[in-house]
């Protein structure tokens, strides 16, 4: 089984002006795995996320598996309440989410994300 390692979201502000608070990140590293990842959000499931992990400088990653491309980017969906989110200056920040699954995408609003790469084949 390949495997493969990738981010899926930071702390950073993204092209779209938005961010996810600490909290937001916890909720989505505690919840990523087994969750499914697809293409662009789209049709079946082409892979699945095994286990996450959120690191001290606000990244969240992924070990993932399944017909998945290195070079691609795995970026989270996810629900919210408009009463969790606030703007600070100008800047939207989700505080709670409410995780979905993961799509793949070659463009993602987050350009501090990495890419996946090959972890082991």
């Amino acid at each position: 089984m390949t495997t493969y390692f990738g981010s899926v979201a930071t702390d950073r502000v993204d092209q779209d002006g938005e961010r996810f608070s600490t909290e937001a990140l916890r909720l989505l590293w505690e919840h990523a795995p087994d969750r499914p990842i697809s293409n662009k959000f789209e049709g079946p499931e082409i892979g699945k996320v095994l286990s996450s992990a959120l690191r001290d400088d606000g990244v969240v990653e992924v070990l993932a598996s399944g017909a998945l491309q290195p070079g691609l980017y795995v970026v989270p969906q996810f629900a919210y309440d408009p009463k969790d989110v606030t703007e600070e200056d100008g800047v939207k920040v989700y505080h709670k989410i409410k995780l979905m699954g993961f799509g793949l995408t070659t463009d993602p609003a987050d350009t501090h994300l990495t890419p996946l790469k090959v972890e082991i084949e």
